[in-house]
């Protein structure tokens, strides 16, 4: 979300449009899940045994 579209939902909620700013904020919700989702399917796996005995 650009720093345009902050500014939308701002002035969304300045003017008490109420479901401009619900859909507003939906979409933007939904992208940072979208986005979260994209990064942890790229993340590597660590590997678990050497986490897990790394200090044992």
């Amino acid at each position: 979300m650009c720093p345009k579209e902050h500014q939308q939902i701002i002035e969304a909620l300045k003017t008490r449009s109420v479901q401009e700013a619900v859909d507003l904020m939906t979409a933007h919700l939904d992208e940072v899940k979208n986005r979260v989702i994209v990064a942890a399917k790229n993340a590597e796996m660590p590997d678990l045994t050497s986490v897990f005995t790394e200090n044992f």
